[in-house]
């Protein structure tokens, strides 16, 4: 295996590496937009209100089960 070899096989790893830390990277930042989005909607709609004077978790999602 010559230079000319080595430095291809170096620079493809490379590639597939950038790649899928890349798409990790992509994943991570539409989780956050996702969640962000979400959180708009539920403020822009009021969602909130039915469940601002819940006091447990299960409370909450009951209310919203219902909602």
């Amino acid at each position: 295996m010559g230079v000319t070899e080595i430095l291809k096989n170096s620079a493809h790893e490379t590639v597939r590496l950038l790649t899928s830390e890349l798409q990790i990277r992509l994943e991570e930042l539409e989780e956050i937009w996702h969640f962000s989005s979400l959180e708009k909607i539920f403020i822009e709609n009021e969602l909130y209100e039915p469940i601002k004077n819940c006091k447990t978790e299960d409370a909450i999602l009951q209310t919203i089960d219902r909602s």
